[in-house]
């Protein structure tokens, strides 16, 4: 698929990774407000002002109605930790924002007030092994061991997860 941007050649190379994202509330579903139109798409190459990329888009856009952000991610890699959230008093005790080919092993976590393991923005991560715990006497609605919001290419392998509401909730 080929995206017309211009200056792609000097804001983004081959392998590198945009959003293209609409703002508009309601502009992915009419459910809820905060549901937006838009996805992470790999660049294959840039000639000028288009850019190629690995596979096709999901969805059509109008240019006048999204922004694109190339995705400045970091690498991580995460191995044998334990985090203990005592009387529920951390909202998300391990959290992995805009994370590109990680990988997080054995972690372990007890308590949170919202997700044990929270996943936000990450592309190509791979969790193995791991424990989420999350039995929060708070009731309000959200309590889960992992969560993954707007996540591309992410792994759950192996591991014990639950929570009072959901063990892994996707989103």
């Amino acid at each position: 698929k080929a995206i017309q941007l211009a200056n792609a050649s000097n804001l983004v190379s081959p392998q590198e990774w945009i959003c293209i994202y609409n703002p508009t509330n309601f502009s992915w579903s009419p459910h809820r407000a905060y549901y937006r139109a838009g996805e992470f798409i790999q660049v294959g190459s840039v000639n000028g002002d288009t850019i190629k990329t690995y596979g096709d888009l999901v969805d059509s856009y109008l240019a006048t109605t999204v922004n694109i952000y190339k995705i400045n991610a970091i690498k991580v890699n995460l191995n044998n930790i334990k985090v203990i959230a005592e009387n529920d008093g951390i909202e998300n005790p391990i959290t992995m924002l805009y994370v590109r080919d990680g990988v997080i092993n054995n972690y372990s976590n007890v308590g949170s007030n919202n997700a044990g393991l929270s996943l936000i923005k990450c592309i190509n991560l791979d969790v193995q092994t791991g424990s989420a715990t999350n039995d929060s006497n708070i009731n309000r609605g959200t309590n889960y061991g992992v969560a993954i919001s707007n996540c591309y290419n992410l792994r759950v392998n192996g591991g014990n997860h639950h929570a009072a509401r959901h063990a892994i909730a996707l989103g």
